[in-house]
């Protein structure tokens, strides 16, 4: 989902404009994800990134707001492209005995 989500995300349309995360998709894809994760972070690295701040306008819920808070407060530099393999949640593999 995360590489389908960043493939969409460097398409434009027929005007040349990109995608951006919207309030009601950020709010569906909060909903839909369990805490912190991988996509919570892709999408608080996408709009610290690339957006400005009328893209804020309308955006629920408070946890992205905090999230994005708490990103932009930490020294975090996103220069280049953005790498589905580091938001990707992997399960450890169960040691046996």
């Amino acid at each position: 989902m995360v590489d389908a989500f960043l493939y969409v995300g460097d398409m434009q349309d027929k005007e040349g404009i990109q995608f951006y995360p919207t309030g009601s998709c950020i709010k569906q894809l909060y909903e839909g994800t369990p805490g912190p994760c991988g996509f919570r972070r892709l999408l608080v690295d996408i709009f610290i990134r690339d957006c400005s701040h009328e893209l804020l306008e309308g955006c629920e819920p408070p946890e992205f707001f905090q999230d994005l808070a708490v990103a932009l407060l930490k020294d975090v530099s996103l220069a280049g492209p953005l790498k589905g393999c580091l938001y990707h949640e992997r399960e450890e593999a169960s040691k046996e005995s």
